[in-house]
């Protein structure tokens, strides 16, 4: 059963509507905050899941919003990426240079490192997302052409962790290699992902969406409600992600309030569970 969560109670008398919302939508869009992957693969497991004729336009992932940015930035120089080849990717189809994808080879001596490191020219812009060949020398490439007041600092997401997924490995997201640029060049980056709300204002560009009749479902309350807050979304959290019930107890129960952003306007326990409330509706 859908449910309000139970700090909002009046909330229940909108889960006909909502159901009614559900029932008649065809329109759905897929908000990744993902910068590893670009659009082609993302398609490829949105369709798997949908048959219904699901266009490549339909997703929109951080990644895609970060070269579609620059492009309406009219930015013509060069990036220098912290991050994956989905960032890449995304910046080649709108034609914008880029370089530092891929491993670089760690060196332990500082005094060599200012020999052999050498910044390329005309980067000014320096995008970071997870990037898993993290390396010292690829942080100080990124810190030292931010050193210059023009560089555009931008960050696809600010993800904390990867759900664990039955592991017990903890893996850290973009979040924390952009909190280590951040910490070098003491100033804040322009996130594009969630819950930036410039991913809500490229969907809306392109799709022209009514946000007082959208709904938001996610499952990490920091990212996705968050998303759907500072857009003016109606929240739906499932609860088989990164937040839990516990925490959003704990969120209710704080006199922060930034907190209660946190908070969604509906919750279920699993996302397959609206079937059975289209079922009963």
């Amino acid at each position: 059963m859908l449910q309000a969560h139970p700090w909002r109670r009046p909330w229940l008398k909108h889960i006909s509507s909502i159901s009614s919302w559900l029932v008649a939508t065809s329109r759905m869009k897929s908000v990744q905050n993902r910068s590893t992957l670009y659009i082609q693969p993302l398609r490829w497991l949105w369709l798997s899941n949908r048959r219904d004729g699901s266009r490549q336009e339909e997703i929109v992932c951080s990644a895609y919003a970060t070269a579609q940015y620059l492009k309406q930035q009219q930015f013509s120089k060069k990036v220098y990426i912290l991050g994956a080849s989905g960032i890449a990717s995304e910046l080649d189809k709108v034609g914008i240079a880029h370089t530092g994808v891929g491993p670089e080879h760690q060196m332990g001596d500082l005094v060599a490192m200012e020999k052999v490191i050498r910044l390329e020219p005309d980067v000014e812009a320096v995008v970071v997302g997870f990037d898993p060949h993290l390396s010292f020398p690829k942080i100080v490439r990124a810190v030292s052409h931010l050193q210059h007041p023009d560089c555009l600092f931008i960050a696809t997401n600010t993800d904390v962790w990867f759900p664990k997924g039955g592991s017990n490995l903890l893996i850290p997201g973009a979040g924390c290699m952009v909190s280590c640029v951040e910490t070098v060049v003491e100033r804040p980056p322009l996130v594009i992902g969630k819950p930036s709300k410039n991913m809500f204002t490229l969907l809306n560009e392109k799709h022209q969406l009514q946000a007082s009749r959208t709904l938001m479902i996610g499952d990490c309350s920091n990212t996705d409600i968050l998303f759907g807050k500072n857009s003016n979304l109606q929240t739906m959290l499932v609860l088989t992600g990164v937040t839990t019930m516990e925490d959003l107890e704990e969120y209710a129960s704080s006199l922060d309030e930034e907190k209660h952003k946190l908070l969604p306007d509906f919750y279920l326990p699993r996302l397959d569970d609206i079937i059975n409330l289209l079922r009963d509706f």
